[in-house]
């Protein structure tokens, strides 16, 4: 990379942040079907043998189970969108759909990683600028985050040493 491609400042920028989740929500459905195919194939055997109090405890367990594969994937559906755009920075983060968007100046935006307050406690990544602050990438490990916030901090200083 030549020196003046080095100085010049980065127009634009998209990152996309989202967890890893490693199955779609088909998967998810075949695998809840089989465990209640199963799980009624089961109760249903220790209900013929006379044990029919298995029966309710089933449903239970298995609307249990449907009730966290929910919020699992829910969770896996979230997003966050950070758009380096001129001296304009643009987070929007949903699940599915937009559900928070905030805008920064380029010039004053910071990146923080902050330390745990308690060990064994994720870094948190923030952008700060003008007394308002947004958590990026809340789904993210720490190294990733780390590396996160050292690709931002490298196109935020372009536009600082830019100016």
């Amino acid at each position: 990379m030549t020196e003046t491609e080095m100085s010049r400042p980065i127009d634009r920028t998209l990152f996309v942040v989202e967890p890893n989740h490693s199955l779609s929500g088909v998967g998810i459905c075949r695998f809840y079907m089989g465990m209640c195919g199963v799980s009624v194939l089961v109760s249903g055997a220790l209900a013929g043998l006379g044990f029919w109090p298995v029966i309710p405890f089933a449903g239970l367990n298995m609307m249990g189970l449907g009730l966290a594969l929910y919020f699992c994937h829910r969770r896996a559906e979230h997003k966050e969108v950070i758009r380096v755009d001129g001296d304009v920075i643009r987070v929007e983060a949903g699940h599915g759909c937009i559900e928070h968007r905030c805008c920064f100046e380029r010039a004053w935006t910071r990146v923080v990683l902050l330390a745990p307050e308690l060990r064994g406690y994720p870094t948190r990544l923030l952008l700060r600028s003008r007394g308002w602050e947004v958590e990026v990438g809340s789904c993210l490990n720490d190294d990733e985050r780390k590396k996160l916030a050292g690709r931002l901090e490298t196109i935020f200083s372009h536009t600082t040493a830019a100016i």
